[in-house]
């Protein structure tokens, strides 16, 4: 059966912004690689970093 090991999906940055949650990949061992994608257009700056901190990892 096939892996998953990378993954890439497209969110939109809304004006109401962007919740980061769990997701569900916990039970993919071997994922390596999660890329999201935000849509930022028609957001103001704010809204779009607010975006991107949700969906930051910190290490």
């Amino acid at each position: 059966m096939p892996m998953l090991t990378k993954l890439q999906f497209w969110l939109p940055a809304s004006k109401e912004g962007v919740i980061a949650g769990d997701i569900g990949l916990g039970d993919l061992p071997m994922l390596n690689i999660v890329e999201v994608f935000l849509a930022c257009q028609d957001v103001m700056t704010e809204q779009m970093e607010d975006a991107e901190a949700a969906w930051s990892l910190s290490g």
